[in-house]
């Protein structure tokens, strides 16, 4: 086994060409910190768990420019729609009989937060976000393709520091933030970056981004820092820890220690979190029924059994949320 002080010398290696399994192997890992965040409240997750939604965004910003600027796919409306759209409907269609069957009498309610958060269930955000960076990619090699890799980076984070402080000024909705993805564009340079040095090799300045990255994410999750009207903040936003300045720390120290973890880990639990990453969108809807049942009969759990009851089943709800898709995804390969 190799020193773990070589960890900071090592290069988390991406395939250009081909199939590359450590790509699934972070979205495994990026959809069971989804899983686990919806399961089991906790502010300690920060670091790792609520890196999650930015990894797998890198990640389609990598596969969109892994083959260069110039030939970045345009849009595709009908892969998305097949892909994407159609199965996330399918599930908010079934949450929304559900939700109106079970209101009382509160259809308005229910409609209002339908439209209001982009759809019923933990994560009904996302798809819209998905949506969003897969119209804009394109749209931003177009534009960007001649320019060098740190012009890029310097116009995104420019664009960044002028849209939040826009939309702090002019008070945004938390719920219409949540459905911009205006708040990670920087992660179209951070992504472009791993396409540039296939991964990412460890220098001086990322480990001082890298730093400067977990102090302002201590700071903002432990000390919930006012930072408004620069960025915007808990007063405004759920999403008040996601900035362009905490992306260092999911770009480059979380793919580092998932590569390390890669590297050292027996075959079966790196195969696991690659069958996890492939059908990582069949979990991430599954979850988001699972976990929208459950909220809404979280109520009547606690009144009958307590809180701590109440508690034990969101955790167990893990269970029903990535099982059912890793026996599918079993059958599937059997078939083969």
């Amino acid at each position: 086994m190799e020193n773990r002080s070589q960890l900071c010398n090592e290069t988390f290696v991406l395939k250009k060409e081909g199939y590359d399994p450590f790509l699934d192997y972070m979205k495994g890992w990026a959809i069971l910190s989804v899983v686990l965040l919806h399961a089991i409240v906790s502010p300690h997750w920060a670091y790792f768990m609520l890196q999650a939604v930015p990894i797998f965004l890198l990640i389609q910003v990598f596969h969109s420019y892994k083959k260069g600027l110039e030939n970045c796919r345009v849009f595709n409306f009908a892969k998305i729609w097949q892909r994407i759209l159609y199965p996330f409907f399918k599930v908010q269609f079934f949450l929304l009989c559900f939700y109106i069957v079970t209101s009382l009498g509160n259809v308005g309610g229910v409609l209002k937060k339908f439209v209001i958060d982009g759809g019923l269930g933990p994560g009904s955000y996302y798809p819209w976000l998905y949506v969003q960076f897969a119209l804009l990619l394109p749209f931003l090699a177009r534009y960007l393709k001649d320019k060098s890799v740190m012009t890029v980076g310097w116009t995104l984070l420019l664009l960044s520091v002028a849209s939040e402080i826009f939309f702090c000024l002019i008070h945004i909705h938390d719920g219409i933030w949540r459905l911009l993805c205006v708040r990670y564009i920087y992660l179209c340079f951070l992504g472009l970056m791993w396409v540039s040095e296939s991964g990412v090799k460890m220098t001086k300045v990322k480990l001082l981004l890298i730093l400067v990255s977990f102090v302002s994410i201590t700071l903002l999750v432990y000390f919930d820092v006012n930072l408004e009207p620069l960025f915007l903040s808990s007063e405004s936003t759920r999403w008040y820890k996601f900035h362009w300045f905490t992306y260092y720390w999911p770009a480059f120290a979380v793919p580092q220690m998932l590569w390390w973890l890669w590297k050292h880990s027996s075959c079966a639990i790196n195969h696991l979190f690659c069958v996890m990453g492939k059908y990582s969108w069949e979990i991430f809807l599954v979850q988001m029924a699972v976990f929208a049942v459950f909220y809404r009969v979280a109520g009547l759990i606690i009144n009958q059994f307590g809180e701590r009851t109440g508690m034990i089943v969101q955790a167990l709800c893990i269970f029903p949320s990535i099982v059912p898709v890793l026996m599918y995804a079993h059958y599937k390969q059997k078939e083969k």
